[in-house]
């Protein structure tokens, strides 16, 4: 029985949770809604309880909490009131996978 309150829409990004100072490591971003998201990354427990998440393709960040964890796997909260650029609107600025240059 599903209990979320918004809808989550399948994603599959690669993503950086910041740790503080330099340091960060890789996720993938797998759900997402207006409210939260699921990450997968190597090991949940190196990270804390609340951290920034960045969508690496579109340099999109959000500051998180960690609403549940298990060994590979983070359900987070957003904290902030930012927003993420939806699926939909990355495909049709033509840049989705593309690396950007910048012409002379």
């Amino acid at each position: 029985m599903e209990r979320r309150i918004n809808h989550r829409q399948s994603v599959r990004r690669p993503g950086r949770i910041s740790l503080g100072g330099n340091d960060s490591v890789p996720c993938s971003i797998c759900d997402l809604s207006h409210t939260g998201a699921k990450l997968e990354i190597p090991s949940a427990r190196s990270v804390g309880n609340s951290f920034e998440l960045r969508d690496v393709m579109t340099g999109a960040a959000r500051k998180c909490t960690v609403a549940w964890r298990d060994h590979l796997t983070i359900g987070v909260r957003f904290t902030d009131r930012g927003t993420w650029p939806s699926a939909q609107d990355i495909r049709q600025s033509g840049t989705f996978g593309r690396r950007q240059t910048s012409r002379a």
